[in-house]
């Protein structure tokens, strides 16, 4: 069936204030901070409790229990003070000259940082060699960052295409160009001229260092923006005509004119709306992919 993106208003100020702590202190010493707490002692007795029933299996490969209690046991990682991977907020640091976009999450690690004096035993760097891997790990903080999502305004649901790939495509085509395989929002991005280029890909790859922890799909925490980024993120996309029926630019073919950008249009306005209603309450917006 697919995974389906999600845009949920986010508490960046309670995330700031309990995941990022627990986080760094999980890393340098292994004690568990509410804010991972539940989910790491949940996921422990799941493993345990799989690992019991098929121990045949277990015996002939890892047991990922191992991981939890590598972490467990703290890996001795100031994160504040080695790490030019990620930013204070956790999120992937965005350095030129490809920033987000040079950044993929990835089951054995996304961070290749070649001088990095921690790698060996970093959950998110792919020369890791344990306890912990990336997967596991990932999972912890993407658990614990969703548990940072309000209830109101409700979550939108955007489908199965709203990704960065798709936005670019509404992106190409919004300005008559015919985007297939052409990334018109990547190179704006690239080239630093349009900050709309730059929301939309801090709000599909901002987590890529970590958020990719359910499976091979793209799945977990994709980006988020902050209050001030939704609510300029909302008037700019207020510049656009995002009705299914708006006037399409003259360049484009009849197709794309009349299905393709309609429909790429669609979860566009859906996150302008959340975005505005979000950054009217304080609160951030983020993208998850389930």
């Amino acid at each position: 069936m697919g995974a389906f993106s999600t845009l949920c208003a986010f508490d960046l100020a309670r995330y700031r204030a309990t995941v990022v702590p627990a986080v760094r202190t999980l890393l340098a010493t292994g004690h568990r901070d509410a804010a991972l707490a539940a989910g790491f002692d949940a996921t422990l007795a799941r493993l345990r409790r799989s690992e019991a029933d098929y121990a045949d299996h277990y015996q002939r490969h890892p047991k990922l229990s191992i991981e939890l209690d590598g972490l467990a046991a703290g890996l001795g990682i100031e994160l504040a003070a080695v790490c030019a991977f990620l930013d204070d907020d956790l999120a992937v640091r965005e350095a030129p000259p490809g920033g987000w976009l040079d950044v993929h999450a990835r089951i054995d690690g996304a961070c290749a940082a070649a001088g990095c004096a921690v790698r060996a035993r970093c959950p998110m760097h792919r020369d890791q060699r344990g306890p912990a891997k990336a997967e596991q790990f990932g999972r912890l903080i993407k658990d614990a960052a969703f548990a940072c999502c309000v209830e109101a305004p409700a979550p939108v649901e955007l489908g199965r295409h709203a990704t960065l790939a798709s936005f670019s495509v509404w992106y190409g085509l919004e300005r008559g160009v015919d985007p297939w395989g052409t990334e018109v929002l990547e190179r704006a991005y690239r080239q630093g001229d349009d900050p709309l280029a730059r929301l939309l890909v801090a709000l599909s790859r901002r987590g890529a260092g970590w958020g990719w922890g359910d499976g091979g799909f793209g799945e977990g925490l994709l980006g988020w923006l902050d209050a001030g980024e939704a609510g300029t993120l909302a008037a700019l996309l207020a510049g656009f005509d995002l009705a299914p029926t708006a006037p399409a630019p003259a360049a484009l073919s009849e197709h794309d004119a009349s299905v393709e950008l309609p429909a790429a249009r669609a979860p566009i306005a859906r996150i302008g709306a959340m975005a505005a209603a979000c950054a009217a309450r304080g609160l951030g917006v983020q993208l998850r992919r389930d």
